[in-house]
């Protein structure tokens, strides 16, 4: 995404519940919750990020 001074606010109510699953979702995706939304809002592709660990062969992966 093409960097933009972003000046314009925009204020969404929403339970507690849906806050800590909107934040979850982002962070997953490796993005800000306003970056996610900005995404999700524009239809823009959103994948879910995925760490090393979980692309490393089985008995190769860090003890923790």
């Amino acid at each position: 995404m093409t960097y933009r001074k972003r000046t314009t606010a925009i204020q969404v109510r929403v339970t507690e519940q849906e806050k800590r699953k909107l934040e979850r979702q982002a962070k997953r995706c490796g993005l800000s919750l306003s970056g996610y939304l900005r995404r999700v809002g524009t239809g823009e592709p959103v994948a879910a990020f995925h760490s090393q660990r979980f692309h490393e062969p089985a008995g190769q992966r860090p003890a923790g």
